[in-house]
């Protein structure tokens, strides 16, 4: 067969074609690979054009520049607005959650911002600057205040950093994270909440029969300070700034739970915002559960009796020292009139006070004896270390010194075991070094706070000013070394378990050496009122059922059966 030069030519055109065709398709369709951003594809010359078969075609072929961009650009259009019933409900919903973020947000700020207004404007103030001192439950509430502040404007800042993210899942997420992980510690406000209810009648002034005109005056004058000074009304009085110590936790239960109702019905994954809604559920119930101060406030009201407890220009009830922290019995050994005296009291410590009682045949049963600021007080955990005043060769003793308008005094504590003598010094050593910052009697050089106090009648100092000497010359023993020895009756030992002597106890004659003992029956009386209040971590020895013969009569001569 014989061929013409124009059908070689056309052969040639159609051979070339199919093979730069098939090339496109398979360098195209290989998805497996990874695409080239630059691909050129040599394409034929039209027909029109005289091509030889014998000449080479890179001379005369096309340059098309095709891009991974290029490929795609045949994808279909999506349209922006919808206006199918299926996406309106999805859009709605999307809608709802964003304006629930939204919220969560502004009231965050908010409730910083009231919680700054509180502690800038109506305690900060009344705290640092007089020289009265400040009831504890309110001390406790600043304190608190001062923490939740860090906590709630930590939670802000972050709020702004997630607030530019576009994915509406990705920022819930976070939003929740944020909540549950970064909110107030749940015992902290389980602490808040134990001082809230009593904290408000002390500032409102319903506590005391006397006007305390510094609370008063100050609360109102910012009160109405407020109210004039905002353009736009805001309600800035005391009760509203002072809210419950869970109302935000249960704000953020609420918002989360919003929330979720829009994740359902989105269909987003529940199970991270489920964890963050149980995780504030049982901060909450602990909460509830851990709430039982008032019975304890109410015991404490009904045993000891703080009618004649006064201090500057109100009188004071149980509530003025916050919540105990230790309730127990302790002997105490002072000196009064220059005579060493020793009983078996009640012992209560608080933040910032600790209490000594004493039994009186009235109702309510115990009166007040020793009021200690532990903001003058000096630890010494071993009595046979102290150079000066008062120290003991028993081994469960330790002295307290302290400090009264210019005048030293000091007291001995005294426990039966090893177990009361751990506890006790250790909460001291905490309370006195720590938490009110005092580790030496120096303090009062630069100090002008007139700290509430009670001491029994001429209790007798061991130092004292030059400009009180005279009025002390008579019971100021002025740090004489007084060795005192203390004997546990045969009773008490065996109530302990201890080995009883029957031998006639020495009768210390030397000079300054003294002996006390410590009887079954003072520390019975003791223990019998405060039995249900001693806490947890003491010993109870006077407890009903243990095999004493001495306890059974005594419980009968009680009333008890």
């Amino acid at each position: 067969m014989v061929h013409t030069d124009q059908t070689l030519n056309d052969m040639t055109l159609r051979t070339w074609k199919d093979i730069q065709a098939s090339k496109f398709v398979d360098t195209y369709d290989d998805l497996s690979l990874p695409m080239k951003t630059n691909l050129q594809l040599d394409l034929a010359p039209t027909a029109d054009t005289n091509i030889s078969p014998t000449k080479s075609t890179s001379t005369t072929e096309s340059k098309l520049l095709i891009t991974s961009e290029t490929l795609t650009d045949s994808t279909s259009p999506q349209p922006d607005i919808s206006h199918s019933p299926q996406d309106l409900v999805r859009i709605a919903n999307q809608r709802n959650l964003q304006f629930i973020l939204e919220e969560i947000k502004k009231t965050e700020a908010s409730y910083l911002s009231d919680l700054k207004t509180l502690k800038r404007d109506y305690l900060e103030t009344l705290i640092e600057d007089i020289d009265t001192e400040v009831p504890v439950p309110v001390k406790i509430v600043y304190s608190i205040l001062t923490e939740m502040i860090e906590c709630h404007d930590k939670m802000v800042r972050l709020f702004e950093q997630v607030n530019d993210e576009p994915n509406i899942l990705k920022r819930s997420n976070a939003y929740c994270s944020i909540i549950s992980t970064n909110g107030v510690n749940s015992l902290l406000i389980d602490w808040y909440c134990s001082v809230h209810v009593h904290a408000i009648p002390i500032l409102l002034g319903s506590t005391f029969t006397l006007s305390n005109t510094s609370f008063d005056s100050w609360f109102r004058c910012w009160n109405n300070f407020s109210r004039t000074s905002l353009k736009s009304y805001k309600d800035l009085n005391l009760l509203s700034l002072l809210q419950r110590p869970t109302i935000r936790k249960s704000h953020h239960k609420l918002f989360l739970e919003n929330i979720l109702k829009c994740y359902v019905k989105l269909g987003f994954e529940t199970s991270h915002i489920q964890a963050s809604i149980d995780k504030i559920c049982n901060d909450l119930n602990k909460i509830n559960e851990n709430n039982e101060t008032d019975s304890i406030y109410d015991s404490l009201a009904r045993l000891i009796d703080f009618s004649d407890l006064s201090y500057q220009t109100y009188n004071l009830d149980h509530k003025f020292f916050g919540l105990p922290y230790l309730i127990g019995t302790s002997w105490v050994i002072y000196i009064q009139k220059g005579a060493i005296q020793t009983y078996n009291a009640p012992t209560i410590v608080f933040k910032s006070h600790l209490l000594l009682l004493e039994y009186q045949n009235l109702k309510p049963d115990y009166k007040i004896k020793f009021i200690i600021p532990l903001e003058k007080c000096h630890l010494t955990a071993h009595g046979t270390s102290s150079p000066y005043g008062m120290h003991s060769t028993y081994q469960y003793c330790v002295k307290l010194s302290f400090e009264i308008e210019t005048c030293k005094y000091e007291i001995l504590l005294c426990w039966l075991t090893k177990q009361e003598y751990d506890v006790w010094v250790d909460e001291l050593t905490v309370l006195i070094d720590f938490v009110n910052n005092n580790d030496n009697t120096t303090k009062s050089e630069v100090d002008t706070i007139q700290y509430l106090y009670r001491l029994p009648v001429e209790l007798s100092c061991y130092d004292t000013p030059v400009e009180t000497y005279l009025s002390s010359e008579d019971t100021c023993y002025f740090g004489d070394c007084i060795v005192i020895n203390i004997e546990i009756d045969n009773r008490l030992k065996e109530l302990l378990g201890m080995p009883v002597s029957h031998s006639i106890r020495e009768k210390w004659k030397q000079k300054n050496r003294k002996v006390l003992y410590m009887r079954l029956k003072d520390l019975y009386w003791s223990e019998y009122a405060f039995q249900s209040l001693i806490s947890k971590e003491l010993i109870v020895h006077c407890r009903k059922g243990k095999p004493n013969k001495h306890l059974e009569l005594l419980y009968r001569l009680s009333g008890g059966k």
